[in-house]
């Protein structure tokens, strides 16, 4: 796992003669991108009505970050419309195709 990887070879044909492959500039990235949720905290309580911003976040050290959605865009109201227990997930997926969702709850009252 990691950037710019290299692997070398060598095969020999029928009349036992060496050939020698190299390839450079592999990358493998076999980690899950990071997914971090700050608002809706985790359990969190907020008025019904209320304003309230969403704040999330994904990364990658290996790949980078291809996507990194949730039920609303970073920075927009989050679901305060109406009362009761609700579900908010954000997807992140690095360039490598790896994804990480997780899953925070929130209550309106």
């Amino acid at each position: 796992e990691g950037m710019a990887q290299g692997a070398s070879g060598t095969g020999f044909n029928s009349a036992g003669l060496p050939t020698t492959a190299t390839a450079s500039g592999i990358n493998i990235d076999l980690t899950l991108p990071t997914v971090s949720i700050t608002v809706p905290a985790n359990g969190a309580a907020y008025l019904l009505g209320s304003s309230v911003l969403a704040t999330y976040a994904c990364g990658d050290t290996l790949s980078g970050i291809a996507a990194c959605a949730g039920p609303v865009a970073n920075g927009a109201p989050i679901n305060t419309a109406t009362r009761g227990t609700k579900k908010f997930q954000v997807t992140g997926t690095d360039r490598a195709g790896n994804t990480t969702k997780t899953i925070f709850s929130y209550i309106v009252q």
